[in-house]
């Protein structure tokens, strides 16, 4: 179920306080962050925790719209956002 974030910065994992709550205990508390920075949408992983895009293992790297992110079991997907939006 999709949520909105206000702010360049969302957190993904399985502690409450993070933006993107995911209630899984194959993830991390905090795994995984994507934030809106001056040259791109971005993902990266949080204190060595493992993030795949497209299937892959990254640490940080620039997203495009179609990837894949997995956090644990779950795959995210950035899509096109609405106008005045960095990511969705």
């Amino acid at each position: 179920m999709p949520s909105r974030v206000a702010g360049s910065r969302a957190r993904f994992g399985r502690s409450a306080d993070n933006e993107a709550y995911l209630p899984d205990p194959r993830v991390s508390l905090y795994q995984a962050a994507i934030e809106a920075r001056a040259n791109g949408v971005f993902v990266e992983g949080i204190g060595g925790a493992d993030v795949t895009v497209n299937g892959r293992i990254v640490g940080t790297t620039v997203l495009k719209i179609g990837d894949v992110i997995g956090v644990g079991p779950y795959d995210v997907t950035l899509a096109e956002p609405p106008e005045g939006h960095a990511a969705a």
